[in-house]
C-alpha cells in the first residue's frame, strides 16, 4: 500500500499568488483522508499537484518514501476520478475502462478480466457495450470509478465526484467509494467542499481556507476541537452561532445576553477578563427547558423567533437576540407556533476564540 508525505508543498502562480501555501501533511497508508474546504481554498490544486498534473513550485512531496517531485503522472501508480468524470465520448463503458490498461500494455486476457470484475462490483456488466451519452449521470460517475479500479493501484485521487449527483445518488455513491476503498485497500484523497460527505467517509479531515491548511484530524476532533473560528463555522449544520461579547467575572456578556461560566471556563478566560472574545455555540446545544439534563450547565437566552423550519425529525429554529443572530436546533417535531421562546445553552459546549488571532482559546 501506499503512504503521502508533503513536506512545506507550495504552488504559486505568477510567483506572487500562491494556491497552496506550505502544505505539510502525512496520510497514512489505507488512510481515507479528506480535504475540505471552500471553493479556491487550494484542495484541487494540492490534490493535482500529487497527481502530477500541476508542477510544484516549492517543497516536496513522497509516495512510499519516493521522492515525487520530477516524476510523470504516468509513472506515479496514481489513480484519479475526475469531477467531470473525463470519460471518452466515442468509446463504449468497455473501452473506457480498458484504455488506460491498454497504454500501460497490459495483455488483453488481464484487461477483459479486471474490467468485468469491477463491472459485476460497480453494477455496470450490462452497459458496457453503451456510450456514455447513454447512461445516466450515476452510470457515467461508476463508469469513472471503474476506470480507476481496474487500474489496481496504490493510491485513488477523487476530486468531487459526486457534485454532479442528486442528492439520492450521492448518498448511494458515498456508499459504494467508501467499500471500494476498504476492499482495496488503497490510500484515498478525496476533494470536496460537502461536509456531510467528509464527516461520513473520511477517517482523517484536512481543512483548507485560502491555500492554508487550517486544521487536521478525525472527524470527531474537527467538529468537537476547532482549532480557530473558520473552522468551527464551517464545520456543521445549520453553522455555529457566533456571538461577541466581554468577560466579566463570572460570565460572558453581550448584547441582552449573559451567559454564566463554567469553573473551567472561568480559568480558561481568566486573562481576558474585561477583553471581547467570540464565543461559538451550535444550534444543537440550545435546548426547550424540558429537555436539559443533569450533567448540563446551562445559561438561558430569550430568543425572538423569525422563522421555523420543521424537517420531520427535528426542527430549526431561526431567529435573534437583540441584533445578534441565532440558530437553534431541536431534535424532534416542534408542533406549535412561536414568536419568541427561552432556550437553554449548555455552556459545557461552548467554544471561545480571540478576537485578534482567531485561534481557539485552549
Amino acid at each position: 500500500m501506499a503512504s503521502i508525505v508533503m513536506n512545506n508543498l507550495t504552488k504559486s502562480y505568477d510567483g506572487e499568488y500562491k494556491a497552496v501555501n506550505n502544505a505539510n501533511l502525512e496520510i497514512d497508508e489505507k488512510e481515507f483522508c479528506v480535504l475540505l474546504g471552500p471553493s479556491g481554498c487550494g484542495k484541487t490544486t494540492l490534490l493535482r499537484m500529487i497527481a502530477g498534473l500541476e508542477t510544484i513550485t516549492d517543497g516536496d512531496l513522497y509516495l512510499d518514501g519516493v521522492h515525487l517531485n520530477q516524476v510523470l503522472p504516468k509513472d506515479r501508480n496514481i489513480a484519479m476520478v475526475f469531477q467531470s468524470y473525463a470519460l471518452y465520448p466515442h468509446y463504449s463503458v468497455y473501452k473506457n475502462m480498458a484504455f488506460g490498461l491498454k497504454m500501460k500494455k497490459i495483455q488483453k486476457e488481464e484487461i477483459d478480466k479486471r474490467i468485468k470484475k469491477a463491472a459485476e462490483y460497480l453494477d455496470l456488466t450490462e452497459y458496457l457495450d453503451r456510450k456514455p451519452r447513454n447512461l445516466s449521470g450515476g452510470q457515467q460517475q461508476r463508469v469513472a470509478l471503474g476506470r480507476a479500479l481496474v487500474k489496481q493501484t496504490k493510491v485513488f485521487l477523487m476530486d468531487e465526484p459526486l457534485s454532479n449527483l442528486d442528492a439520492k445518488l450521492r448518498q448511494q455513491t458515498r456508499e459504494t467509494i467508501v467499500k471500494i476503498h476498504e476492499d482495496s485497500e488503497a490510500t484515498t484523497l478525496y476533494v470536496t467542499h460537502d461536509q456531510v460527505e467528509a464527516m461520513t467517509m473520511g477517517t482523517k479531515i484536512v481543512v483548507m481556507n485560502r491555500g492554508v491548511i487550517q486544521q487536521m484530524g478525525t472527524p470527531e476532533q474537527i467538529y468537537e476541537e476547532p482549532n480557530n473560528d473558520f473552522v468551527a463555522g464551517f464545520i456543521g449544520s445549520p453553522s455555529i452561532n457566533f456571538i461577541e461579547g466581554i468577560v466579566e467575572e463570572d460570565s460572558f456578556i453581550s448584547e441582552d445576553i449573559k451567559l454564566k461560566l463554567t469553573e473551567n471556563q472561568k480559568d480558561l478566560l481568566s486573562d481576558y477578563q474585561g477583553k471581547n472574545v467570540k464565543l461559538g455555540i451550535r444550534p444543537e446545544h440550545l435546548y426547550n427547558e424540558e429537555d436539559v439534563k443533569e450533567d448540563m450547565f446551562v445559561s438561558p437566552i430569550k430568543m425572538k423567533i423569525n422563522f421555523i423550519e420543521r424537517l420531520g425529525a427535528e426542527t430549526i429554529l431561526n431567529g435573534q437576540v437583540g441584533s445578534t443572530r441565532i440558530v437553534g436546533k431541536l431534535a424532534y417535531f416542534l408542533k406549535k407556533a412561536l414568536t419568541d421562546i427561552e432556550l437553554q445553552v449548555d455552556m459545557t459546549k461552548a467554544h471561545f476564540f480571540d478576537m485578534d488571532t482567531k485561534e481557539a482559546i485552549r
